[in-house]
């Protein structure tokens, strides 16, 4: 069955089988164009309730497009962010290795310093032992 359908001012033909013995068919309106080169059957474009044709199916098929591009654009653009974040957090680990470096380092030395201090305080009270008690400290060496 062809038909003319008239929407938002525009005339589209559409073809649709309404019965067919024995054959499967498709159920679908499609959308029947006429060119230089012959009949041709656009593959069906629904939206909603009704199948789309003409002006209004590429009016939706460039806006879905421009869609799919921004949503890429947006993709890429996070992508970028998280690349940016991932350097940033690599940098701060870094300096946070670094830092943890020169902590234990300094730790180090101050564990050094501690037992240098340590083993001064007991040299210091050993001599001061050995001077109150001469003898013991004479005897014992």
């Amino acid at each position: 069955m062809l038909r003319y359908q008239i929407n938002g001012g525009e005339r589209n033909r559409s073809l649709s089988v309404v019965k067919s013995r024995g054959t499967a068919h498709s159920n679908q309106v499609r959308e029947m164009t006429l060119s230089p080169e012959g009949v041709d059957l656009a593959d069906v474009y629904p939206f909603g309730s009704e199948v789309l044709m003409g002006t209004a199916r590429a009016q939706k098929e460039s806006e879905e497009a421009a869609l799919r591009q921004r949503l890429v654009k947006e993709r890429l653009h996070e992508q970028q962010r998280l690349e940016l974040e991932i350097e940033k957090t690599r940098g701060l680990i870094q300096q946070g290795q670094s830092e943890l470096v020169r902590l234990q380092e300094a730790l180090m030395n101050e564990h050094h310093d501690q037992t240098q201090t340590d083993r001064g305080a007991e040299r210091h009270q050993d001599s001061i032992l050995r001077r109150r008690d001469p003898g013991q400290g004479g005897q014992d060496q």
